[in-house]
Parts: C-alpha cells; sequence; structure tokens
C-alpha cells in the first residue's frame, strides 16, 4: 500500500454494516449547492419516507476535518515564532553586552592608532566567528534530530533548506547588528573619555 493509497478509508456492502444513515457522493462539474434541492427531490420520488439532511460541498468537509489540525499547527507556528523572536532578542543582548564588556579595549586600541573603520570590522569579524559557530552547531543538531523532526511533521522535509537558510539568516542578521552598533557607538567616543571612564 502506497501513501496514496492510505486515505484511512475502507469500503463495504450497506447489507454488512449496521450503520443506519447512508452518505452520497456527487461529481459534478456545476455548483454543488445548486443541485442539492434537485438531489433531494430524485431522493424523494424513489422513496419519500428517506430524509435528506447536511448536504454539504466536500470542500465544506474537508475544511471540518482539518479544523483541530489547522488550530494545533497555527499554534506550534505561533510558539515557533516567539521562539525565533526570543532567541533573537537574547543573542542580541549578549553579543551587546560583550562588545560593551570591551570598551576599553577600544578605546585603547584608538589611542594608539586604530581608526574607527578598523575597530568596527574588527568587532565584526569576531562576532560573525561566533554567529558561523552558532549556525554549524545548530545545523548539526537539527541533522541530529531529523527523525524525531520527521515523526512531527506531515509531507514537510525535516531539513528545508529554505526554511533552515532564512532562519540562519535572520539570527546572523540580528548578530552583525548586535556587534555593529555598539562597536559604532564606542568607536565615536573619544579615548580619553572612555580610558578614564572605565
Amino acid at each position: 500500500v502506497t501513501d496514496a493509497d492510505s486515505v484511512g478509508a475502507y469500503y463495504m456492502a450497506s447489507t454488512q454494516t449496521t450503520r443506519r444513515s447512508l452518505a452520497f457522493l456527487l461529481d459534478t462539474e456545476l455548483d454543488p449547492a445548486s443541485l442539492a434541492p434537485t438531489v433531494e427531490r430524485a431522493l424523494h420520488e424513489l422513496d419519500p419516507e428517506v430524509p435528506v439532511f447536511s448536504v454539504r460541498t466536500l470542500e465544506s468537509l474537508m475544511a471540518e476535518s482539518l479544523t483541530t489540525r489547522q488550530a494545533t499547527l497555527l499554534l506550534a507556528l505561533t510558539f515557533g515564532i516567539v521562539a525565533l523572536a526570543l532567541a533573537a532578542l537574547g543573542l542580541y543582548g549578549v553579543l551587546a553586552f560583550q562588545v560593551r564588556q570591551r570598551r576599553r579595549e577600544i578605546g585603547i586600541r584608538m589611542a594608539v592608532g586604530s581608526n574607527r573603520r578598523r575597530i568596527v570590522t574588527l568587532v565584526l569579524k569576531e562576532g560573525f566567528a561566533l554567529v558561523l559557530l552558532g549556525a554549524v552547531l545548530g545545523l548539526a543538531g537539527a541533522f541530529g534530530l531529523r527523525s524525531t523532526l520527521a515523526a512531527q511533521l506531515y509531507q514537510v522535509a525535516p531539513l528545508d533548506p529554505r526554511v533552515l537558510a532564512l532562519t540562519a539568516a535572520l539570527l546572523a542578521g540580528v548578530a552583525l547588528l548586535a556587534c555593529y552598533v555598539p562597536a559604532r557607538r564606542a568607536s565615536r567616543v573619544h579615548p580619553a573619555t572612555v580610558l578614564l571612564n572605565e
């Protein structure tokens, strides 16, 4: 049985089931809602005592059956977005604090002749090295958990390159911004002010 054939349904003769109701599916190229009265009249002509109820389109039935799954996926998506936002804020805070702690070193470098551009470039290089290390560790973790992730996903690759690239790019952008802003601010301060205040 292939995945396409495994739909969670089976068929049996109406004489072999204890169900008291029957469902008819009508394939049409017309508007299904407009055919409902015609089908109801045809069934009453066959047997006037047969009640006809719950006339709906297949799309509405499918949407109703997927409501619980859609709510669960929406909740998981919300948690994922919140987790990504918290990770970005935490990363920004840690890297910005780390650069701020190096203000004395930046002041000394500027006092001995380093210019602002070199200072900012140095801090960005070191920040990028940390981002690259974090990206490698994160990808290794995702690769190690791919079988666990695959069991939780339906028709979605656990190692989707677009999702991984987008997440890594977002966190890398946050990290570089967290390094750039404090380094640029520290490089604009006079070295004597930085050294005297530290």
